[in-house]
């Protein structure tokens, strides 16, 4: 993974203000790729509509889900991303909206006293996704598998393409566990324009 410069904090600024703009537009391009009715508000059941669009992949490919890997999607996504990251550790039922100004703050806040265990959800994150799009098991990622994997995202496959080869670094037909999880963890963690991970969500947002 990337040499990573966390940013120096100052307290003049909000948590948001002293993030590197390719890490906010890193943010946004999440924000976008996981609202899942696009309405530009971030809710509980967003996380729930991501848990229930793996599953359903998994489903339509003849993966039945296991009792635990629900159980890991639900603790990832619900307990970890959306309890604690997303919506600031407080207020975290179905009442609760987020807009994407809060979102970016409410993560930034969580990361930079945090970064070595954002770091470990980060990765933890990825391989549970990945569980989920590796359909034949292999413990690599074909660009098929990959493109699905974004498409549920409404990246389309131009894109994914680009992603992909980003992943790899063009050296083969495949990603592996470790390539995903690295790229998706720098997306988060790397605060410098040019990480293996800037694409990893298809095309960053700019703000």
């Amino acid at each position: 993974m990337a040499d990573r410069k966390t940013p120096k904090f100052n307290r003049d600024k909000t948590a948001f203000e002293n993030m590197s703009d390719i890490w906010k537009s890193k943010a946004k391009t999440y924000f976008v790729r996981f609202d899942a009715n696009s309405d530009g508000i971030h809710e509980r059941k967003d996380y729930e509509a991501i848990i229930e669009r793996l599953i359903n992949h998994m489903k339509t490919h003849g993966i039945e889900p296991t009792k635990q890997q629900i159980e890991r999607f639900n603790h990832t996504f619900i307990d970890t991303v959306w309890c604690e990251s997303v919506a600031g550790g407080h207020d975290t039922g179905y009442d609760r909206k987020i807009t994407m100004e809060e979102f970016c703050n409410n993560i930034a806040e969580h990361m930079i006293p945090n970064i070595e265990f954002c770091t470990g959800v980060t990765l933890q994150f990825a391989s549970h996704i990945f569980d989920a799009i590796d359909l034949n098991r292999d413990n690599v990622l074909s660009l098929k598998e990959y493109s699905a994997f974004l498409g549920m995202l409404d990246v389309d496959e131009e894109h994914a393409k680009i992603a992909f080869l980003s992943i790899n670094k063009g050296t083969g037909d495949t990603i592996s566990r470790e390539e995903f999880c690295n790229a998706y963890s720098d997306f988060w963690m790397n605060f410098e324009e040019g990480g293996i991970g800037e694409n990893v969500l298809g095309p960053i947002v700019r703000w």
